[in-house]
């Protein structure tokens, strides 16, 4: 380790002193020093707690302060993966529609060499074609009624645009980005099965439209905010009801 790994001020001496001895949690440092001086305190003092000595994870080239924001929590460093590449891998799509080098970051021995000879025999024969059907992530809550008439008159009442415009409100008020496009129920038994389909843009979106179907809005909103109609009764909601899926098919 280089000698500016170890060097801290006097003050910073201080924060690592009081992380070994646990008056400063690991996810506390950010609040005594800046983002980069709290990755080397909290490196030191795993190294002093474990009596370890870290050869390469303190080498890196990330941007500590964008990373701790939205990716990583109680960073100490980074890791390196080798990254392969496969290709040429042609693809004839209504957005993509070229020859892709494809990077492959990967542990696993013959993982891309595997990759790269499907790239081959793919464009070889004439590339991928590629449609878009549908773009979006879905979950599905599932909600337990006291009988069969019941379910019924649930499911007509979550079908009613009214509802959905109500349910679409709350739901898109936690996030800048998704937009709910559609709620299908779902009857089996006395079980309502409601899949919450989202638009969620250039994001994956799996986080986004479970806080948006259950923490905050829809779900809840159904069971605990009178949007249910008095006569039915929800006995008890799941946000995973295994009827939903993932974002482009």
């Amino acid at each position: 380790m280089l000698q500016e790994d170890y060097e801290l001020n006097e003050n910073e001496k201080l924060i690592l002193q009081k992380v070994v001895d646990g008056d400063i949690a690991f996810r506390k440092i950010e609040e005594f020093a800046d983002p980069f001086t709290a990755v080397k305190i909290r490196r030191l003092a795993i190294q002093e707690l474990t009596k370890l000595e870290f050869e390469h994870i303190q080498n890196f080239s990330l941007d500590v302060e964008a990373a701790a924001k939205k990716n990583i929590e109680n960073m100490i460093g980074a890791v390196q993966v080798p990254l392969g590449v496969a290709g040429l891998l042609k693809v004839n799509g209504e957005y993509a529609n070229a020859e892709y080098y494809i990077p492959l970051a990967t542990t696993e021995g013959a993982l891309v060499a595997s990759v790269n000879r499907g790239c081959s025999v793919i464009t070889k024969s004439g590339g991928a074609n590629v449609r878009i059907f549908e773009d979006e992530m879905t979950r599905a809550p599932v909600f337990k009624l006291d009988s069969l008439d019941r379910a019924k008159k649930f499911y007509e009442w979550v079908k009613s645009p009214a509802i959905f415009e109500q349910m679409k409100a709350v739901a898109e008020k936690t996030t800048r980005f998704g937009k709910l496009i559609v709620v299908k129920p779902f009857v089996t038994g006395t079980y309502v099965y409601l899949r919450f389909s989202y638009d969620t843009k250039d994001a994956m979106g799996m986080n986004m439209v479970t806080i948006a179907t259950d923490k905050t809005n829809c779900c809840e909103a159904l069971c605990d905010r009178n949007l249910c109609v008095p006569e039915i009764l929800v006995r008890y909601k799941r946000c995973h009801g295994y009827e939903h899926g993932d974002h482009s098919y």
